[in-house]
């Protein structure tokens, strides 16, 4: 015999034509008359329905490290910072969500955005220029409102921290090149530095925190030929630090991707330039950073810093 619930919920609708109803306390119901007009009755109460439609709502709760996305059908959206507790009205929400807040540790840090209506869409007078269609000089177009001029900042929250972000807030999305799910190459082994466990993909990693600290990295080189025509594979394990995230968001997208290129780069012009035997007997050289100048500028020009 199935359990009853303590609390009705959205899944409670019914249709009375004459009775009554206890509302108790922790819940929340919406009544409609003959009319069609709407009431919300929130408990603890009794209330008598004669031809109406009774609803009770859904209950939605965040703790300390959440919050609540209201979207309203008016298409206004606000986000509610918790402890909270909020019934989805469907006359007056879209769709009501919890959300965990992010939670930063001391190296790590997020890219936040921000939307704000600029000055001249607050002003009455308005308007926006638009280039005539023989490429001539703009004339005046339409009168626009607030919401077709509008200005988008960007600031970074820096851990350890609690964030959670604004209705006109949103966090960037980071889309790098990475290694293949569970460590895994196309040939199915798990090895990080042999065969092609170590391949990269673009797109692999998707995130939103960023570890501005000390990293690691493994690739490997293939198809690199010598001075002799000798064609070998080259795995390294690259060392690297952000320094600046405000340089890398303006140089890159895809830092990750920029680095594989610069160290084949290196690796390709050191392999080029000696033979099979000497290749083998500088390989130390490998290790040091003056082997590899093409990856130290880039990075460089992307925030980063070769270790």
């Amino acid at each position: 015999m199935p359990t009853k619930k303590t609390f009705r919920d959205g899944s409670y609708y019914r249709s009375v034509w004459m009775g009554k109803r206890t509302v108790k306390e922790g819940e929340c119901a919406a009544i409609w008359d003959m009319s069609g007009e709407r009431k919300k009755i929130e408990g603890p109460q009794r209330v008598r329905l004669w031809f109406s439609h009774v609803r009770f709502l859904d209950k939605h709760t965040a703790d300390q490290s959440q919050y609540l996305v209201a979207q309203y059908r008016n298409g206004r959206r606000e986000h509610m910072r918790g402890p909270i507790s909020l019934f989805f009205d469907p006359c007056v929400h879209e769709s009501v969500q919890c959300k965990d807040a992010y939670k930063l540790d001391a190296n790590e840090a997020l890219v936040v955005y921000n939307e704000k209506a600029t000055a001249a869409a607050a002003s009455p007078d308005a308007i926006t220029l638009e280039l005539s269609s023989n490429g001539e000089a703009p004339q005046k177009g339409l009168k626009v409102g607030d919401a077709d001029l509008r200005q988008v900042s960007r600031r970074i929250v820096n851990g350890p921290a609690i964030f959670i972000p604004s209705s006109d807030e949103w966090v960037h999305e980071f889309s790098w090149h990475g290694s293949f799910p569970n460590g895994t190459g196309i040939d199915g082994t798990g090895s990080k530095t042999g065969s092609l466990g170590d391949t990269k993909r673009p797109h692999a990693v998707k995130f939103e925190k960023l570890r501005s600290m000390p990293d690691q990295m493994y690739y490997s080189v293939k198809d690199v030929r010598t001075k002799d025509d000798a064609q070998i594979t080259v795995h390294l394990m690259l060392f690297y630090e952000l320094a600046s995230i405000e340089k890398m968001l303006d140089s890159t997208n895809d830092p990750i991707g920029d680095f594989i290129n610069a160290a084949s780069a290196d690796v390709m012009t050191f392999g080029a330039a000696h033979t099979y035997e000497s290749f083998l007997q500088e390989t130390s050289t490998l290790s040091e950073i003056a082997t590899f100048p093409i990856l130290s500028q880039r990075m460089e020009q992307t925030g980063y810093k070769l270790m």
